[in-house]
């Protein structure tokens, strides 16, 4: 006796539920779609969100944060990085959407030729959900590390999950230039992205309700 349709596809999605048991979901990387700063521009700011200096390229909203940041470092080379004229204002970026987001992924400025005295040794967060900021939330402030190379490591500051599709960095210290430099960031979004073994279990339901209207009563 043949296995009816509903047997089986309920057979199929056990199998790849349990097969994909041991994998948790991922959150993706979100990369900013605009910027705009009151500090000036020696190199321009769009060098910050743009994958310009990444080993590695991502796609915002899909690729799973903490595996990307975990092994992608930035090269500090020119045109690769921002660097604003002064420590003094601030830099923010708009993420499209109000989303709920947790971490910000910092890469630092490298140095050209190795020397990272544009480096960020310091700076708050601030986000919101509309551009004027008319009610800030202060995330933190954060200490990034610098390195003596031009490659540069993800730093990764968590924060308390936000609201919010404006998020400002201000009240930079650098590493003993006049001006601050930011090779690259992005932000890590808590709407979790299903698994394959979710989606599969999706697929097979739909194709279950798809074979019950065809077939009608005929299918268990």
């Amino acid at each position: 006796m043949k296995p009816s349709v509903k047997a089986m596809a309920v057979l199929i999605a056990l199998f790849v539920l349990f097969a994909g048991v041991e994998r948790a979901s991922a959150t993706p990387i979100v990369a900013p779609v605009s910027g705009n700063t009151t500090m000036g521009s020696l190199l321009p700011l769009n060098n910050a969100f743009n994958q310009s200096g990444l080993s590695a390229t991502y796609i915002s909203g899909v690729t799973d944060f903490a595996t990307f940041t975990a092994t992608t470092t930035h090269n500090s080379q020119p045109n690769n990085d921002y660097i604003a004229a002064t420590t003094t204002g601030n830099v923010t970026f708009d993420l499209g959407s109000v989303m709920i987001i947790d971490k910000i992924a910092f890469w630092n400025f490298g140095g050209l030729g190795g020397n990272p005295f544009f480096a960020a040794t310091q700076f708050t967060l601030v986000a919101s959900v509309d551009a004027s900021f008319t009610a800030p939330i202060v995330l933190g402030t954060f200490n990034p590390a610098v390195f003596g190379t031009s490659l540069n490591p993800a730093q990764v500051f968590s924060f308390a999950p936000t609201n919010a599709e404006f998020f400002r960095l201000q009240a930079f210290v650098s590493n003993g230039a006049p001006g601050v430099g930011i090779g690259e960031v992005a932000f890590n979004s808590t709407n979790v992205v299903p698994e394959p073994a979710s989606l599969f279990l999706i697929g097979t339901g739909l194709a279950v309700a798809a074979a019950r209207r065809r077939f009608g009563a005929s299918v268990p």
